[in-house]
């Protein structure tokens, strides 16, 4: 199938790009464990271990603190050590953005033989990704959750339930730095008048 080019592309350098990967990593950088995670020069790491150039690009990124959970997002979206590829003269197709519909056509159009390029200043997956859909889905069924636990240890509640604390038979020292049991009791007559 033939994709006649968009444009031609003399001076413009992508920043990202891609023809069957949304990241390309320098082969001489690129090495993964067993498991399929990336280790080596090319990973990212927490805070006390980070140099000083890993944490200005992470905030530069608007990636802070650069925590277990952080590390784990930059290795699967901006590698450490990216490095832009040469770019061709001429495209079929190029894409701006590497949010979900620019990383779908740019891979898709690679897929069938194309010569794609993706253009981002940001990180791959865009804001659904990073900081929009996902993380705010995250955040509201968190505080979901949160009034629900709330609602249900009210006495008398609209659910039927009680939550309570278990009895302590025992007040030992021990028994206070331990988590606290809990019991929940169903009122059944409560929950079939709902």
């Amino acid at each position: 199938m033939f994709i006649p080019p968009l444009l031609t592309l003399a001076s413009l350098l992508p920043t990202h790009r891609h023809q069957s990967h949304p990241m390309r990593r320098h082969s001489s950088m690129a090495s993964s464990s067993d498991d399929g995670s990336s280790s080596g020069a090319d990973s990212w790491r927490p805070s006390p271990q980070a140099t000083p150039d890993d944490i200005s690009l992470a905030k530069s990124l608007s990636i802070w603190p650069l925590d277990e959970n952080n590390v784990e997002l930059l290795n699967e979206v901006r590698h450490r050590n990216y490095v832009n590829p040469t770019p061709l003269n001429m495209y079929d197709l190029v894409v701006i953005g590497a949010g979900a519909g620019g990383l779908v056509s740019s891979r898709q159009a690679a897929r069938r033989g194309a010569k794609s390029c993706m253009v981002s200043a940001e990180l791959a997956g865009g804001d659904c990704l990073n900081s929009g859909c996902v993380p705010s889905k995250a955040l509201l069924r968190c505080a979901k959750l949160i009034r629900e636990a709330r609602k249900a240890t009210a006495p008398n509640n609209e659910f039927g339930i009680s939550i309570r604390q278990k009895s302590l038979e025992d007040d030992d020292d021990e028994q206070q730095n331990e988590p606290v049991e809990m019991e929940v009791a169903v009122d059944f007559p409560q929950i079939m008048q709902r």
